[in-house]
């Protein structure tokens, strides 16, 4: 009980912390900065380089099929693949077809399409964020449940049973397209809680002998050190991460979360194209060191607009996101600490 308390004291500073409603980038108190930080942050040898400059029109490119997957219920089958709000241009310019939509609002509202991109030559599966960061915080359960993927693996609960509750009807419409495209490659991407879905999608692929690119923006952690570096290892990964964006810092590493490396860390503020290959780092085995507050930067991830942007009601909810106690629906269970 008295982790259960410390943590929620931790998380609840953090949600109603100052920054987290400024829209420049303010560090909390420096007593709150270092709880913070040490439970939320780890420890651990941090090897940085600068962007490959050939690696970001990848980048900003994949970001805009994570913002298009907002567009729902805009993309139809059939039909080419678009945006509005000038979310998403290129992926709009170039021939990409919508092949397969999915929404399910019983397991942590999982929705997305999948695309066929003419133009890269890939299958591209896309799913959309949480249509409001305080649904799913005020919903987690960060309890950690075994996987089969590695031995020792364990996976965030509430991901994994958002991810079980649609992937067999999206993997039939996936290995079908992927039968009539033989030549095409596969890409899953995803913004947010959308990252945390195309982080176990791209793994149950693999699992199955496929070869998958695997783009995340602004996701959280998804499961203990064990399948954080079973991931790492599996495939192609480009973990995006922005400055003080504290959503990629949950859940804690003193729950046992681990980090998939590297991390692509954006280190500019709130701004869209202006980024160039010197605006963001390469960082082997990040630490998640927190060094500011800002949910804003939640929205901000290579894109033209914020990336929900294209969202019906206008993008997700980022600036009241202040919870009571009362509303954090998590058990004892929920909060038990993996010590191995």
């Amino acid at each position: 009980m008295q982790f259960q308390s410390t943590f929620l004291s931790l998380f609840s500073a953090i949600l109603v912390a100052q920054s987290v409603v400024a829209t420049a980038s303010p560090s909390p108190e420096p007593g709150i900065k270092d709880s913070i930080k040490a439970v939320f942050g780890n420890k651990g040898d941090k090897t940085v380089k600068t962007l490959d400059a050939n690696l970001l029109p990848n980048l900003q490119y994949y970001a805009q099929f994570s913002a298009a997957a907002y567009c729902d219920p805009l993309n139809k089958v059939d039909t080419r693949t678009h945006c509005t709000a000038n979310a998403c241009p290129l992926v709009t310019s170039n021939p990409v077809h919508t092949l397969y939509t999915f929404a399910n609002t019983d397991h942590a509202d999982t929705t997305g399409f999948i695309a066929r991109d003419d133009s890269t030559k890939n299958i591209v599966l896309t799913f959309r964020g949480s249509s409001s960061i305080r649904n799913w915080i005020q919903n987690a359960q960060f309890g950690l449940d075994e996987v089969k993927y590695c031995s020792g693996c364990k996976a965030h609960k509430g991901f994994l049973k958002g991810f079980e509750g649609v992937w067999s009807t999206i993997w039939k419409q996936l290995e079908s397209a992927v039968k009539a495209n033989p030549e095409y490659g596969i890409v899953t991407t995803g913004h947010s809680l959308g990252g945390a879905m195309a982080t176990f999608a791209a793994t149950e692929m693999r699992a199955t002998g496929k070869k998958v690119t695997l783009y995340t923006y602004g996701a959280p952690r998804v499961g203990n050190v064990a399948f954080s570096d079973h991931i790492t290892q599996s495939g192609e990964n480009y973990r995006v991460a922005h400055l003080d964006d504290p959503v990629v810092r949950v859940p804690p590493t003193m729950m046992g979360y681990g980090y998939i490396s590297p991390e692509y860390h954006i280190k500019k503020g709130n701004t869209a194209s202006e980024v160039t290959e010197k605006d963001i780092d390469v960082i082997e085995n990040p630490s998640g060191e927190l060094k500011g507050l800002d949910f804003d930067q939640h929205a901000w991830y290579l894109t033209n607009t914020p990336i929900s942007k294209c969202k019906p009601e206008g993008g997700i909810e980022l600036r009241d996101v202040r919870l009571r106690r009362s509303e954090l629906k998590w058990t004892r269970s929920d909060m038990s600490v993996d010590m191995e």
